[in-house]
């Protein structure tokens, strides 16, 4: 009994160790913060500006 409350425990632990508050997982949330990059530096014509 005690190992399956350990193992549940585990679980809720990794669960919560890689939940994502914004809703994106990791690869999404670096794909958004490129894009957010790069949109940061282009002008409204879209020439990338530095």
């Amino acid at each position: 009994m005690l190992s399956v409350l350990a193992l549940i425990t585990f679980i809720a632990f990794l669960v919560w160790l890689t939940s994502d508050h914004d809703g994106l997982d990791f690869r999404a949330r670096d794909i958004h913060r490129a894009v957010a990059d790069r949109d940061s530096r282009t002008d409204p014509r879209g020439v990338i500006v530095s």
